[in-house]
């Protein structure tokens, strides 16, 4: 409200002076302006619902004991300075410290207003992606990659070693797209296991087969050497040979090649 006063009207303190009004609402106008007071008087308003009472009086806040006047920051709040010196008092800036800035606005006190480079909505200065149009965060993939997830387990293809496999993020043992079980629970999975047990049982048959070859064929030759065909029997009188010895020949024979088949069995090839 502005108070003009009439000439030749000098108010003193405590002087009031009352204005009938229709229509208005108690506290519709915060202060009062008025020129040509004497001395240090000033004017406060009080309003009711018909009136406003124009008050003269030096302390123009007589609800803060710290102040007569509302000053650069009003009453019931402390005089500041401008410690940023942008023209503003503390008390009215809402960066007090930002020379640049009276109030924080997107980025902040502090930090510049940026403009929205990627066209995604978001101020630079609040994007975790700037020139990324589809993010604001990095993420898990990063600036520039997407966070597709093409077979839904929860790993992004940009860190799943298997993006076709729900069941795998990485190939394992056996490669995506198969399972690494373990039927017999011996720490290798199936798919490595089967073809161990089959390539062993392949080499067991090759040895065992050569083995017994080699076995037969040397038995053989042993026998061969050690016993060669018997050829025709010595002419032998009864005072050479004995009667005796000459009818046991054959069985002594038989004995011997019993004795070296026994040895050949247990002999280590």
């Amino acid at each position: 409200m502005k108070l003009t006063l009439i000439s030749g009207f000098a108010p003193v303190q405590d002087d009031e002076v009352t204005i009938l009004t229709a229509g208005l609402r108690v506290g519709q106008f915060a202060t009062v302006s008025a020129s040509n007071l004497p001395g240090s008087l000033g004017a406060l308003a009080v309003y009711s619902a018909n009136a406003v009472v124009i008050r003269f009086t030096d302390d123009l806040c007589p609800d803060d004991p710290d102040k007569t006047a509302p000053g650069n920051c009003g009453c019931g709040v402390p005089e500041t300075p401008d410690s940023d010196g942008d023209g503003v008092f503390d008390c009215n800036d809402g960066c007090p410290n930002d020379g640049n800035k009276i109030a924080p606005g997107n980025c902040g006190c502090g930090v510049a207003e940026t403009p929205d480079s990627d066209g995604d909505f978001v101020v630079d200065c609040l994007d975790g992606c700037p020139n990324d149009g589809n993010k604001t965060v990095p993420g898990a993939c990063g600036c520039g990659v997407a966070e597709t997830d093409g077979d839904s387990d929860g790993t992004p293809d940009c860190n799943d070693g298997c993006p076709d496999d729900p069941g795998k993020t990485v190939p394992g043992f056996c490669g995506c797209g198969v399972a690494e079980t373990d039927d017999d629970n011996n720490g290798i999975p199936n798919c490595v296991d089967d073809n161990f047990n089959n390539n062993n049982n392949g080499n067991d048959n090759s040895n065992d087969n050569s083995n017994t070859n080699l076995n037969t064929n040397t038995n053989d030759n042993q026998n061969n050497n050690e016993n060669p065909a018997p050829g025709p029997a010595p002419a032998c009188g009864a005072d050479a040979c004995g009667g005796g010895t000459a009818a046991m020949a054959p069985l002594l024979a038989v004995g011997l090649i019993s004795v070296m088949r026994r040895r050949l069995r247990h002999r280590p090839w």
